[in-house]
């Protein structure tokens, strides 16, 4: 059977980071090698994966940039039992696809974990690409901030806590929200400057 290529999708604080790292404990703990990616776009706590749940931390093995290969070609000389991808909207098409060649023709499953939308609720190049070419979905759940359902959007806030609506999709230095629909579109009513 084939490797599999995985996308564990969900809003902000919905215990992904988490999961990566108990991901990672459970094939290190049957002495398996482990190879961790992250996208040097994603500049907080850039070299490690750290969880809001807990305080564990683990190293990144491969920070990447934009560029082609390097993500295949590193996994083909490590040949770890596993590639795990944190934050996996901040790649490129093209290294989405990789991951898919590093299933396919190294048969080493890929297990990738991030956003499938922005604040827009648009979704990630990169994400679009993973449902595209087949990766298996789980959607990772949590709850809005405003209310008792489940969460399926993050929603952008400035400086002094006010839902934003415009804007880059990628933008450093903004704090988030996870709220469900209908909170999304009954504060976008209140604050967007699209009234």
């Amino acid at each position: 059977m084939m490797a599999k290529v995985y996308f564990n999708y969900g809003t902000m604080n919905s215990r992904k980071s988490a999961e990566i790292l108990m991901v990672k404990h459970k094939y290190e703990t049957y002495n398996r090698e482990v190879l961790l990616v992250k996208p040097k776009l994603d500049e907080r706590d850039n070299g490690v994966i750290r969880s809001r749940a807990f305080s564990d931390v683990a190293e990144v093995d491969l920070l990447v940039g934009n560029d082609r290969g390097t993500i295949f070609s590193f996994t083909k000389k490590k040949m770890p039992s596993v590639v795990i991808v944190d934050e996996v909207q901040f790649l490129t098409c093209y290294q989405v696809e990789e991951l898919f060649q590093i299933a396919d023709d190294l048969d080493i499953p890929v297990i990738t974990y991030g956003l499938m939308t922005d604040f827009k609720t648009n979704m990630f190049e990169a994400s679009k690409r993973l449902v595209e070419l087949g990766a298996k979905l789980n959607e990772v759940k949590s709850v809005c901030a405003y209310c008792e359902r489940k969460a399926v959007f993050n929603m952008r806030l400035n400086e002094e806590g006010i839902p934003i609506f415009d804007g880059k999709q990628i933008e450093v230095g903004f704090h988030y929200e996870s709220v469900c629909r209908g909170c999304y579109n009954k504060l976008k009513k209140i604050f967007s400057k699209d009234k």
